[in-house]
């Protein structure tokens, strides 16, 4: 935008003349570039979901939302998703006030965040020679982090499967949690429909993640109740071998093309071949 003007023969302010001298320096108004910045502008205001695959989210609080897909591929090269399903060996809650605000237990959520690249080695050398770390909380930094939703300890299965249906929820059941009983260790329960958060990486090949079992109170900052971290490699090896995760793509694409000839053109298969490309 231009600095607001007001012609000479109207005043004899020194202050508008300079702001007329300024607007002639930065040159002609240029009608493209301000649409292309109109646009921009009105993206800023199209938040995505709060599950939404297109949110990173940094461990500092830095939150940014990719709403080109295509400028988001220039920056990574997959994404890894995290369902949550179980957590067990829970330990009993620990304060009598949170005790009393959310029931006998802890409130599990967990916490994943992606450690990759040289401006984090000094991180993964903590993981690996400190047995006590905090997990996440011991980070000094991650481009992104996920979390899950925090299965309170005042939600049993009855109220998990009422919340399903009920009418200003999402139609997701809750987390649960069972309780510590004899011979039996407490554990939280996410549900079947349970949605996954993602999280961006860049070298899928050396990618460090950092899971933390997090204690959501709901007085207080919470705690750490464990962590623990392991390398993409060693959960899907094949993440080392870009060829052969293309490969596999490509012979998917293959088998659907079959299948389409077969029983008619499935339009899947195009979309597909335009995502490998």
């Amino acid at each position: 935008m231009l600095p607001q003007t007001t012609s000479s023969d109207e005043t004899d302010d020194t202050n508008n003349t300079k702001n007329i001298d300024f607007a002639l320096q930065n040159g002609k108004f240029n009608l493209n570039t301000a649409l292309f910045c109109a646009g921009l502008a009105f993206d800023s205001y199209v938040e995505p979901p709060q599950d939404s695959s297109r949110w990173e989210r940094g461990s500092k609080g830095m939150n940014v939302a990719f709403v080109s897909s295509k400028y988001t591929r220039n920056l990574y090269r997959g994404m890894v998703e995290v369902t949550p399903i179980e957590a067990t060996d829970l330990p009993e809650e620990d304060s009598s006030i949170e005790s009393v605000a959310t029931g006998n237990g802890v409130d599990v959520c967990i916490m994943c965040a992606v450690v990759e690249g040289k401006l984090w080695e000094d991180d993964i050398k903590m993981l690996d020679t400190d047995s006590n770390h905090n997990g996440i909380f011991s980070l000094s930094g991650a481009a992104h982090v996920g979390r899950s939703r925090t299965a309170w300890a005042n939600i049993n299965e009855q109220k998990s499967k009422a919340s399903k249906t009920k009418k200003n929820g999402d139609g997701l059941a809750l987390p649960y949690h069972i309780s510590k009983s004899f011979l039996k260790s407490g554990k939280s329960i996410w549900t079947d429909d349970e949605r996954p958060y993602y999280m961006y990486v860049q070298d899928p090949s050396n990618v460090r993640l950092v899971f933390t079992l997090f204690d959501d109170d709901v007085v207080g900052a919470g705690s750490v109740i464990s962590s623990t971290s392991i390398s993409l490699q060693e959960l899907i090896p094949k993440v080392n071998s870009k060829d052969d995760i293309i490969d596999k793509i490509k012979n998917d694409i293959v088998t659907k093309m079959a299948m389409g000839r077969a029983v008619g053109y499935n339009t899947t298969v195009g979309e597909d071949i335009q995502k490998l490309v």
